[in-house]
């Protein structure tokens, strides 16, 4: 199957990229210096959207998660299949675990866009004949991730022995490894298309994850990291779990790499790019 691949270049876009060559698949590469025109006309069979990030602005996050995407859909004729990522903050604060049945009630300007973006897509893929799947990723990690997300930020500063401010540290997070999440694109590329939650099934808390990163780079919490020095955002969901029994049943998708060892990845892509 020949697949594009928008955010190629980016950190989840990059493991899908590997993911797709291994599995046999002909990747290839769409980012916003191209001309979604000419590479969408390469006669590609499916789409991944794993482009764009958290933006500052809701007009900002609408332009990467809701109009570049039905750009490049429009762009790209010949489609038979298209894979949307999305994002389990959409979910937003209620119980937990989150299932795909449960009201998309984030509030971010963020999660609001990839709701929108969501809707959208499959208004759009519907008129095309083009078969959608959505995925819900969870928190997703691993080595070489860059940016302002939790644990890139920290390791950057354990590594390099900068202190660390963060808030108290008592909401938890699902986080899935990099990996897991490329192979569940590889799995909805040939699945069944639909919805699916994409997590590990387990939620640890920021101030735990913190310490254990902290120790694994030869320091504690209290030398290295200023807990409660910031405040929870306003819109802070402060336990975050994602269901995926559907995701298993439906395109035999279950997370393969443990949270400690995904750890250990991280924090020896760390080292090594600070001794090269």
């Amino acid at each position: 199957m020949r697949v594009l691949v928008a955010g190629g270049r980016g950190f989840i876009g990059t493991a899908t990229l590997r993911a797709l060559a291994a599995a046999g698949h002909q990747p290839g590469v769409l980012e916003h210096e191209d001309d979604a025109a000419v590479v969408g006309g390469a006669g590609w069979d499916a789409l991944v959207w794993a482009a764009g990030s958290r933006r500052a602005t809701a007009q900002d996050n609408r332009a990467e998660h809701v109009t570049a995407p039905l750009a490049a859909l429009a762009a790209t004729g010949g489609l038979a299949r298209l894979v949307y990522l999305s994002s389990g903050e959409t979910y937003g604060i209620q119980a937990v675990p989150f299932r795909e049945a449960t009201p998309q009630l984030g509030t971010s300007s963020y999660a609001h866009a990839k709701i929108a973006g969501e809707r959208a897509l499959a208004v759009a893929c519907a008129a095309r004949g083009v078969a959608l799947t959505v995925l819900r990723p969870s928190v997703a990690y691993g080595p070489g991730q860059r940016g302002p997300m939790f644990v890139p930020s920290l390791v950057q500063a354990l590594v390099t022995g900068a202190r660390f401010p963060m808030t108290a540290g008592e909401q938890t997070r699902d986080l899935i490894h990099v990996d897991d999440v490329a192979r569940a694109i590889i799995a909805a590329l040939v699945g069944r298309p639909g919805t699916y939650n994409i997590g590990s099934g387990t939620e640890v808390t920021m101030r735990w994850l913190a310490a254990d990163l902290a120790a694994r780079f030869g320091g504690d919490l209290h030398s290295r990291l200023d807990i409660g020095a910031l405040p929870y955002r306003p819109d802070e969901q402060l336990r975050y779990l994602l269901d995926s029994t559907l995701a298993a049943a439906a395109l035999g998708w279950r997370p393969e790499i443990a949270l400690a060892s995904g750890l250990d990845q991280v924090v020896a892509a760390a080292r090594a790019a600070v001794s090269s």
